[in-house]
């Protein structure tokens, strides 16, 4: 086992960063928020990944100001109805907005 553990923590430490990317953006399309980085250069690409984007920005804001204009905790925007956890998302996208800028 400890020899598996190295030799996956090397193959790590050799990415570059395009793998580093490559591996991020599949963690956080599994709905992982967050990301250890086992060497400084991976850093920036984590950073990069997992900071919301603009257009997430836009549309976690508008889908908290929705609920705030109508507070009955259930709403239709675009077409798609909005419950809790899905403000509660856009919440925490806002938060890591926040945290970021």
């Amino acid at each position: 086992m400890r020899s598996e553990l190295k030799a996956a923590l090397a193959l790590q430490l050799a990415w570059g960063a395009d793998e580093a990317l490559e591996e991020t953006e599949r963690v956080k399309d599994l709905g992982f928020t967050a990301k250890a980085c086992i060497h400084p250069t991976q850093v920036p690409v984590v950073n990069d990944v997992f900071t919301p984007s603009a257009d997430e920005v836009a549309k976690a804001r508008r889908i908290v100001e929705a609920l705030a204009a109508d507070p009955n905790g259930v709403l239709l925007l675009d077409g798609k109805l909005v419950e809790k956890p899905v403000v509660r998302a856009a919440e925490r996208v806002l938060a890591r907005a926040a945290a970021t800028h």
